[in-house]
Order: C-alpha cells, then structure tokens, then sequence
C-alpha cells in the first residue's frame, strides 16, 4: 500500500485536495490529525470515503501524550485487509506535532521512512494566504461548499501590520526550503496553488492519482474560494502595505 502525506501550510487549497482524494475509492485520507485541537484531531481522521468509521476505528485517534510514531504505523496507514484502500495518507502543516518529544516522534517518523510520498501545496502568494486566514478566524468560516443555501458571512476589511505581515511571509518560505530539503530523499510532487489547484483542477488531480498509484478518477471541485474582494479592497491600508515590501522578495503580491 502506497503512503502518502499532504504537506503544507492552512489556506493553500488542501481541503480542496483532500476531498477530491476522499472521493477515490481506491484511497483512504484522513484529515489534520495532528491539529491542535483534540476534537479537531476526532473528526480529522475519520475516512473521508463517503463510508461512516466503524467506532473501534474512529476511538483510535491521537491523544495527547500517546506515541505518534506508533499512532502513525498502526493506525493511520493500517489498511485493513480486504478493504481496498490502496493509498492511505493525511494532511500535515508545517506546525502539526511540535509540541512535545512524543509528538514530534510524528516528524521522526516521516523522515526516515522515504517510501512515504510527499504531495506539497503552497501558495505564491503569501498575502492572500494570510488574509484568508486571519478572515477565517474572525468569521468561523473555514471553508464553504458549492451550492450551499447557507448565508456568507461578510468578510470584514483588515488593517494589516507590515511587520506581523513580513514575519508571516519569511516563515512560510522558511519552512518550504525545510520542506524540500527534509523530504529531498522522498518521491516529492509540488502543487501550487494558483497554477495548479485554481486554474487546472482535473489535470492535477489526475497527477496526484498517478503520483500515488491509483487509477485516474474525475474528481469533484466541491468547494468554493472564499476571497470574494481584490487585494486592494480587502486591506484598508493597502498603499501602506505596498510601499513597505517595495523592492523586496514579497513586492509582486502586490501587481
């Protein structure tokens, strides 16, 4: 069985990824199972396959304290025999299993297996990425599907600090480069997405299929972008902004 991981950073698409994989019935992901949250870590490795968990398999979610590296072996990537599962992963941020030694047995665990397949998402831009993500916890919305009657929640215009901005953006692209690095030894597919997730949906599906050895499958774009205002819009302060990160690496967010 192939094992595989979507690694990343929030806001970059990976729910999108996720369920279109959860549709494969050849494939079993999990979601965030290292997410901060206990209840988010419950519902994050239930099987997306359209199939409700049996219970026995739903109880095994990871708690504080147990060992992620035989968490990760016994239960994550433990298809059972017969199900037809033949590709397991789960979705993996950089910031996921670093609280503790136990937990970062996780990131142990990863690194000296490379038979496990990295699929890594990133976002160009880094400002959108942290705009979406500072809307997300001010409006509890954290992703919205298509068709859905339910009311958006307005997305209130931000301030944004330069600094707070700039410490953001460094840090993302610090943990690409240990990314990239850390898994040089791995099968390794980057996705990015504005090229790929937003303007190419099926055909990188197709890729990640074929990535992980399982047989293509039209998958379904069921969520829907969020961001409804331009840059310009969106940020009070906008001209500030720009002006700032002027002749830097970070100034063609702004184009």
């Amino acid at each position: 069985m192939i094992k595989f991981i979507l690694l990343g950073q929030g806001r970059s698409g990976s729910s999108l990824i996720t369920e279109g994989l959860a549709e494969h019935p050849d494939v079993r992901i999990a979601g965030e199972v290292f997410h901060s949250d206990e209840e988010g870590r419950r519902l994050a490795f239930q099987a997306l396959n359209g199939v409700e968990p049996d219970g026995e398999r739903e109880a095994q979610y990871y708690r504080d304290g147990a060992d992620a590296w035989q968490f990760l072996e016994q239960t994550v990537f433990d298809a059972p025999l017969g199900s037809g599962v033949q590709a397991a992963g789960f979705k993996m941020f950089y910031l996921h299993a670093r609280r503790n030694p136990v937990e970062k047995r996780d990131w142990r665990y990863l690194l000296a297996n490379d038979d496990i397949r990295v699929i890594h998402l990133i976002r160009e831009n880094m400002l959108e990425s942290y705009i979406s993500l500072r809307v997300a916890f001010l409006t509890g919305e954290w992703e919205r599907f298509k068709g859905t009657n339910a009311p958006r929640k307005e997305q209130p215009r931000l301030r944004l600090e330069p600094k707070e901005c700039e410490v953001y953006f460094n840090q993302e692209l610090a943990w690409r480069k240990w990314a990239r690095e850390s898994f040089r030894a791995h099968p390794f597919l980057e996705i990015k997405y504005e090229r790929d997730v937003c303007a190419r949906f099926a055909d990188v599906m197709n890729e990640i299929h074929d990535f992980i050895d399982v047989p293509r499958r039209r998958a379904s774009q069921i969520l829907e972008k969020q961001a409804q205002r331009p840059l310009r819009e969106a940020i009070t302060n906008y001209e500030e902004l720009e002006e700032y990160f002027r002749y830097t690496l970070y100034e063609d967010f702004f184009v």
